[in-house]
């Protein structure tokens, strides 16, 4: 009983940590910079922070004394290694092409289909796990002629705002600005971005524990089931028909001379009796004499 508490609070315990958010925040104003924050810590990750360099120290090289002499280092021989045979490889059968002679067109695009929304769910499942806290754009158009600031900045207006008005109707953002603005008068135009999400490690393992269940169950499986060899189709055996039996080859003799007919095994009909004398053939025979009254 004790040792199901123990796993229990463990499986608690590690629930409980996968549960704190992990934040990212970006900055870009004339420099990059991002930190992650964990919990109530923050930690730099650019720029780097510069690391001191210990200076090593050289060990002072030992002089050999005046009777001693360095003797030469002995040259080992090479040693000749055996030149590895290259192993033959088996190749096998295309387990692909051997699904698609099992399954045809319709299987192979039916698999796709599969394929598709399994990921296509993931990536519902992976946007969801991150939340946007703030996102600040701010964009000054400057291109130091009134003509061409005006037609940079409908340009830029054309494919920002619907990209924009997408990002945040599909995702989770708390707070949020975007302003484009010209500037006829600068020479160069300026941008400032502020970003900080966060995401929960627990939501982020779920999605990815749904798509390998169903990439495995729903894929996988029917690929490897589906491209497995089938047996040679057996014809079905039906009642056998008696034919006859083809005759004997006949026995010559030596000497070259015809061999002696065969008697048929048909038995020969019964001839019929004789009639009596007196009576036309074909009468039946007399019964005997008529008895009158």
């Amino acid at each position: 009983m004790i040792a199901l508490y123990i796993i229990l609070g463990i499986i608690l315990f590690l629930v409980l940590v996968l549960c704190i958010p992990i934040g990212v925040s970006l900055q870009y104003d004339a420099e990059v910079r991002a930190e992650l924050c964990v919990a109530f810590l923050r930690i730099p990750l650019y720029p780097p922070q510069e690391k001191k360099k210990k200076k090593k120290k050289k060990a002072p090289k030992k002089k050999p004394e005046p009777g001693e002499t360095e003797k030469p280092e002995e040259e080992q021989p090479a040693v000749e290694t055996p030149a590895e045979e290259p192993q033959a490889k088996k190749k096998g059968e295309n387990p692909v092409l051997t699904f698609y002679k099992n399954n045809g067109i319709n299987g192979v695009v039916d698999l796709i289909v599969r394929m598709n929304k399994a990921i296509a769910r993931f990536g519902g499942r992976l946007a969801r796990s991150f939340t946007f806290d703030e996102l600040y754009i701010d964009i000054i158009v400057a291109k130091g002629d009134a003509a061409r600031t005006a037609e940079e900045y409908g340009k830029l207006c054309a494919v920002a705002w619907p990209a924009f008005g997408y990002f945040v109707s599909s995702a989770r953002v708390r707070k949020y600005n975007f302003n484009i603005q010209p500037d006829f008068l600068a020479r160069y135009g300026e941008e400032a971005v502020y970003l900080r999400f966060h995401v929960t490690p627990l939501k982020l393992i779920n999605a990815i524990i749904m798509l390998v269940f169903a990439l495995l169950f729903k894929v996988a499986l029917k690929f490897i089931l589906s491209s497995r060899k089938s047996g040679p189709k057996t014809p079905e055996q039906g009642p056998k028909k008696q034919g006859r039996k083809p005759a004997a080859a006949s026995a010559k003799p030596a000497d070259g001379s015809p061999a002696p007919a065969e008697e048929s095994p048909v038995p020969a009909e019964e001839a019929p009796a004789p009639a009596e004398e007196g009576t036309a053939p074909g009468t039946p025979p007399d019964a005997g004499p008529e008895i009158t009254s």
